[in-house]
């Protein structure tokens, strides 16, 4: 499979980039967010609680369990590291396919 391209906000880039480096993620982050998989965006005014979907992920935002579930089996991510990856974000899961989350 063929790692998901990822594109990355200015702000966000050196800190994401970092973590994709340093638990082998298997993403490649690009610089053209029209030819990426999705996008992880830097929160902006109130854009800090937007949700979150498989295309766009914005920091300080929420998305829902079934999504990151979705997304992991699209683009072969491991569920724990993208939970890592969501945790770094700030980004908040709710509807818990568990029931771990509201």
């Amino acid at each position: 499979m063929m790692a998901a391209k990822l594109y990355v906000s200015d702000e966000l880039k050196d800190d994401v980039g970092r973590f994709v480096s340093d638990n082998s993620f298997p993403v490649e982050l690009i610089d053209d967010r029209a030819a990426a998989d999705f996008a992880i965006l830097s929160p902006d005014g109130d854009d800090s609680k937007k949700m979150c979907d498989a295309k766009t992920w914005h920091a300080g935002g929420w998305i829902k369990c079934p999504t990151v579930w979705a997304m992991g089996k699209q683009h072969g991510l491991e569920l724990m590291q993208t939970g890592s990856l969501l945790d770094m974000l700030n980004i908040r899961i709710r509807q818990c396919a568990l029931g771990c989350f509201e």
